[in-house]
């Protein structure tokens, strides 16, 4: 099955990734207290994975890859919507091997990966349709139609929700992997770049938020299998710069990584299924930014995975802050096939 927007054609240009990236996955002890439901081989021992075989009444070969910037790979050549789509652009999503733009998404790095997994193809086959439904502004309050109310009328960066709510919704996929993100809601502290009337940090308000968009996000899609990393990565400060340091400190990266604890304590009920929490990499992202000198207790890499273009080009090249390149698109690959793979060899499915 081919998917495709009418007008991505004439729009694809040529992108790629290396290779060679090693992640650690959750076996750091900054993953410990993530909540995460990581059935992969490495796993560490907290006692938090479900390692129990779960039946799943779908066939999952059949992915639609959902997130923003961190999953569009936009900064390694791959595909993103534009910034105000109507329902009919996105709706399809895009699936279109071959083009370099689609391969260099997540959902086209995994594709490929899939197809070339003798254990995968041998056990579902080479009939794999996974699909990019990642956009630049894909964050969790984007992805939802309803919102959550914010205190003082505050709205999270980028305005009113549900820009991107038509995603991915013509042929739903029977798994979803989400790449998960509130960390644009200022609402609640937790950065430098708050309002002043609501500045004050409050993690638990913004966790329960992030519980109930996911909680909508699945309402909405019902998917017969879900696997989610709330923010795999770590970048500074939205809107910050290496001059003005105080942005690596912020702290919604990490009230985002410990939101599935909050969804834990009291499961939202009447889901279609229980999403499989993954692990995330953003101690090892922190370590290739520019942040790292300034962040206690990390060890800082020579190479840096966030590029610094001159202003003229960061519209191509992203600002050199938040949007990582290659290197970080590779580790996140690495991180959501490695979690993939484990989920679909552990589980069991009913397929043809």
């Amino acid at each position: 099955m081919v998917r495709f927007v009418p007008w991505l054609i004439l729009a694809l240009l040529a992108g790629s990734c290396p290779g060679g990236v090693v992640i650690d996955d959750d076996s750091s002890p900054g993953d410990d207290d993530t909540g995460d439901d990581d059935t992969s081989a490495d796993d560490d021992d907290t006692g938090d994975d479900d390692s129990t075989p779960q039946h799943y009444a779908v066939c999952p070969t059949t992915i639609d890859v959902f997130g923003y910037s961190n999953v569009a790979f936009t900064f390694c050549g791959g595909f993103n919507f534009p910034s105000f789509p109507s329902d009919e652009e996105i709706a399809p999503g895009i699936f279109l091997p071959g083009f370099d733009r689609y391969d260099a998404t997540l959902a086209g790095q995994l594709q490929a990966r899939v197809l070339d997994d003798e254990e995968l193809t041998g056990r579902f086959g080479t009939d794999w349709v996974i699909r990019s439904c990642a956009v630049g502004g894909g964050t969790l309050h984007n992805f939802v139609d309803e919102g959550v109310e914010e205190p003082g009328q505050c709205l999270p960066i980028g305005g009113e929700g549900g820009l991107y709510s038509a995603m991915c919704t013509q042929d739903p996929a029977d798994t979803i992997l989400l790449g998960a993100t509130h960390a644009n809601d200022w609402c609640h502290g937790g950065g430098t770049d708050s309002p002043p009337d609501v500045a004050d940090d409050d993690p638990t308000a913004f966790q329960e938020h992030f519980v109930a968009l996911l909680t909508r996000f699945l309402e909405d899609r019902q998917p017969g299998m879900a696997l989610v990393s709330p923010m795999s990565e770590w970048h500074g400060q939205y809107q910050g710069t290496i001059d003005e340091p105080e942005g690596c400190f912020w702290t919604r990266p990490e009230w985002n990584r410990t939101a599935p604890a909050m969804w834990k304590s009291d499961p939202p009920t009447g889901l279609s299924t229980d999403p499989i929490f993954i692990g995330d990499i953003q101690d090892e992202f922190k370590r290739h930014h520019d942040c790292c000198t300034h962040l206690e207790g990390v060890s800082c890499a020579e190479d840096s995975w966030f590029s610094n273009p001159p202003e003229e080009e960061q519209l191509n090249m992203g600002d050199g802050w938040t949007h990582f390149g290659c290197d970080g698109a590779e580790a996140v690959t690495d991180l959501w096939f490695a979690e993939l793979k484990a989920a679909l060899m552990n589980n069991t499915f009913d397929c043809p």
